[in-house]
């Protein structure tokens, strides 16, 4: 179960570092539109991160 928790947790961290380069890309590219939604999933996975490496803290400390 150790083994599942840890997997989530880099899963979110990549979704996030991923969707952030997403964002960026459209911002920058000028034959894009501006697409928000991957900022805001950017900010929620890496709440999901922050929150599942807390408990995975919170779960191995005595």
């Amino acid at each position: 179960m150790n083994q599942l928790a840890n997997i989530l947790e880099k899963t979110w961290l990549v979704l996030s570092v991923l969707c952030l380069a997403i964002a960026l890309y459209t911002i920058i590219s000028p034959s894009l539109e501006t697409n928000y939604i991957f900022f805001l999933l950017s900010i929620v996975s890496y709440l999901m991160f922050q929150v599942r490496k807390a408990r995975r803290i919170k779960k191995s400390t005595p």
